[in-house]
């Protein structure tokens, strides 16, 4: 999930009509990355895919798996469901850390939360996807 309105750890990278781009506002030096955590200083947008048989991994990655290994009623009579699943790390929507391209750097748990929050541009095209979604 990412913030909206305020800092956001969102980055779009398109030729687009300036039209289509807001500038979001500059956050309020009094916020805290507590505050914009807690949904007080900004809306959330949950941007999550569903892993799954469809998700995209990287091309040498070994594709969703889910084992289902119970969703029924027991024999001592009442309902249980559990899941067995194997995901690789590099599939939809997900960070790189830096370790992953150079030996020593930051892996994911170590990167700072402030390193993943910055102002950003709100990129509107949904006019034009509604017409054209390619």
């Amino acid at each position: 999930m990412i913030p909206r309105i305020r800092p956001q750890a969102l980055l779009v990278a398109a030729a687009l009509p300036a039209a289509a781009c807001q500038p979001v506002p500059a956050p309020d030096p009094s916020e805290t990355l507590a505050d914009l955590f807690s949904g007080a200083a900004a809306e959330w947008i949950d941007m999550s895919y569903v892993y799954d048989e469809t998700t995209i991994f990287w091309p040498t990655a070994r594709p969703f798996q889910l084992e289902v290994v119970s969703a029924g009623m027991t024999d001592a009579g009442y309902y249980y469901a559990a899941n067995h699943f194997s995901t690789a790390e590099h599939g939809g929507t997900h960070l790189d850390a830096p370790v992953q391209f150079a030996a020593g750097r930051a892996a994911v748990d170590e990167v700072p939360l402030a390193r993943l929050v910055a102002a950003a541009v709100v990129v509107d095209i949904s006019e034009a996807a509604a017409s054209d979604p390619d």
